[in-house]
């Protein structure tokens, strides 16, 4: 009895420890919305209420008040461009998103040449290239969590955005450190790029007011996930975003699942003392 006890003691122990160390990378991809009452077009279906305020456990970035900016931009004609090692902060209530590299614009409405609204955006969104650069070269944006998740202790459980007027030549790519974050299906290569999207979907590229040209993409990361970072990626103008809604939750420490593998065990004892 002692010795069988023993023995399955050891399997959970070891099945724990397994687990805690396993290096499981699942993401779920979906394509849900809700209307926000803000008119911005699409916003999250899970970390937002209609009015496009963050719910418990989410923050969200509207870049309706960029932190380098300082205040709201009031002209809707105006620009503000945003460099590596600035970032925005408008609704999220506990750190800015931070740009590693490339520069992002912000403005309300289309101009052409420069950027295109998302569908039923009439708010300020953000877009790339944010300044010149020549024609045919790829502008990208990569936006980090790290500094996010090692000051308060968190992974990333949720990232969903707004992606409007999509193009063939668009991109968004998935990072967890330097390494591309590989998922199933269309994350197969951690990247998911304009023209997938639109051959699912039936859409136009560049189109401004069509469904399948104007997404919200949801991304739901498994609990031993480690994403720390997007990046946006265009060869022309531009690639548009909006509502960026970040879902986070708070990292388990290794004792708190060797306990629960203690408990099961535990569990397990109980059981044959009351089957004899």
């Amino acid at each position: 009895m002692m010795r069988t006890y023993a023995k399955l003691l050891a399997v959970v122990v070891v099945a724990v420890f397994a687990f805690a160390g396993s290096p499981v990378q699942a993401v779920t991809v979906s394509f849900d919305y809700q209307v926000p009452t803000d008119n911005s077009g699409k916003t999250s279906p899970v970390g937002v209420n209609n009015a496009n305020v963050a719910l418990p456990g989410y923050f969200i970035e509207t870049f309706d008040k960029p932190g380098s900016a300082g205040e709201t931009i009031v002209l809707p004609g105006g620009n503000i461009y945003v460099n590596a090692g600035g970032g925005f902060n408008s609704l999220n209530p506990y750190t800015d998103l931070s740009i590693m590299y490339g520069s992002v614009g912000i403005r309300k409405d289309s101009v052409t040449g420069v950027a295109a609204t998302p569908a039923g955006d009439t708010t300020f969104y953000a877009y790339a290239p944010g300044t010149d650069y020549p024609d045919g070269n790829t502008a990208a944006v990569r936006v980090l969590y790290e500094d996010f998740m090692q000051t308060y202790g968190v992974k990333i459980s949720y990232l969903g955005l707004y992606y409007g007027s999509i193009d063939t030549y668009n991109e968004i790519a998935f990072y967890s450190g330097d390494s591309p974050f590989i998922g199933d299906g269309i994350l197969s290569d951690g990247v998911i790029t304009g023209t997938e999207l639109l051959n699912v979907f039936g859409g136009y590229s560049g189109n401004q007011f069509q469904d399948g040209s104007n997404m919200y993409v949801n991304l739901f990361f498994d609990a031993d996930e480690l994403f720390t970072a997007f990046e946006f990626r265009t060869s022309a103008v531009a690639f548009e975003m909006d509502n960026v809604v970040t879902g986070f939750a708070a990292v388990p420490e290794p004792t708190t699942i060797l306990l629960l593998g203690l408990g099961l065990v535990g569990l397990a004892g109980a059981r044959r003392k009351l089957e004899k």
